[in-house]
């Protein structure tokens, strides 16, 4: 599918010279739009997802993740152990997902659908 993708301004106070001020707005048919609704209903009935993942997930947010991480902490430092984290920031990953070989990966994940 193809569409229009259009550089929408995030913080309209902020530098509108700066690059990362911006979202990227597709304006994608609404039959697209539709089909991509159908599509993630019908990957959710099939997917699970980890119970640590915070990200798109109904009910759950940045302050759930925050919550779990203090206590997780405070669970490990009562008990003098240590504890480790990694943060990473991953809002740009997907801008440089060649999705041709995206789906060509979840093809060949299952050999029962034809090309």
């Amino acid at each position: 599918m193809e569409s229009v993708v259009v550089p929408v301004v995030k913080n309209k106070t902020g530098d509108i010279a700066d690059k990362c001020n911006y979202r990227k707005f597709s304006l994608a048919a609404i039959l697209g739009k539709e089909f991509d609704g159908l599509l993630e209903r019908q990957l959710k009935a099939y997917l699970k997802l980890d119970d640590a993942q915070f990200g798109f997930r109904r009910n759950l947010s940045t302050e759930s993740a925050i919550l779990a991480l203090k206590q997780t902490a405070k669970y490990y430092t009562d008990r003098k152990t240590p504890v480790y984290a990694a943060f990473l920031d991953l809002s740009k990953a997907f801008d440089l997902v060649c999705y041709e070989k995206l789906w060509e990966k979840l093809y060949d994940l299952d050999g029962t659908h034809q090309r």
